[in-house]
């Protein structure tokens, strides 16, 4: 059956599941929203098959095939412009709710996100206003004049084994097409969480995020203290 997908939500991978192990199927997009996930069975002759030849005849018949039988798991992939990626608490969330009027949980600890949020930004006017719309006027989703941007809960080092849930996030970012890297600046080691950072999207899956677009951001600088150090 066709699958009526809103661009703000995402795609669907389909994958088989076998005990501990899941092959992917393919997935239900936008432009290809059907998918044949498992070959239906065949009902056989039945009795009526001869009609009224040969009555008394009695002869092997081919019985009926089962169809395949799969479990399936199915996944949903935000799709997004911009996908906001960096270690716990690096000011994700704050930086969604400034731009966005997305209302993301913030806190002052990590893994204050847990799942994936989507904000728009919409670019202001000439008058510097940000223009009021609807999801009828066809802007600000995915591709528009609008951003959409995915803030992705912090990743750790081995994200791309799943440590910490890294691949239920990082899935998300490959539907995206630019990564907004925020850093902290009060972090202990913030160019290390940066190698760290960059080295989980390498490594993971095909490593299509490795070479993605990726913008720097350097955040929460008015709070950082050099103390001398260079």
């Amino acid at each position: 059956t066709p699958a009526e997908l809103d661009p703000l939500t995402g795609d669907i991978l389909v994958e088989e599941t076998r005990q501990t192990r899941s092959k992917e199927i393919g997935s239900v997009e936008t432009h290809t929203p059907t998918l044949v996930v498992a070959a239906g069975g065949d009902g056989g002759e039945g009795s009526g098959i001869m009609g009224n030849r040969n009555r008394g005849v009695k002869r092997p018949r081919a019985p009926p095939v089962g169809g395949e039988r799969k479990r399936l798991k199915l996944t949903l992939k935000i799709v997004a412009d911009v996908a906001l990626v960096g270690v716990p608490n690096a000011g994700k969330s704050t930086f969604l709710a400034s731009v966005t009027r997305a209302k993301p949980k913030i806190a002052n600890y990590p893994f204050t996100t847990v799942i994936p949020n989507l904000g728009v930004w919409i670019p202001p006017d000439e008058n510097g206003y940000q223009k009021q719309t609807t999801s009828a006027d066809g802007e600000g989703g995915s591709g528009s004049t609008g951003l959409v941007l995915c803030d992705v809960p912090g990743l750790i080092a081995g994200a791309a084994e799943g440590v910490g849930l890294g691949h239920a996030f990082l899935r998300h970012v490959e539907r995206c097409h630019v990564i907004l890297h925020l850093v902290d600046a009060t972090s202990d080691d913030p160019i290390g969480d940066f190698n760290m950072l960059n080295r989980e999207l390498t490594r993971y899956g095909s490593g299509k995020l490795g070479i993605m677009p990726q913008i720097v951001v350097v955040n929460k600088i008015d709070a950082y203290r050099n103390d001398g150090i260079q």
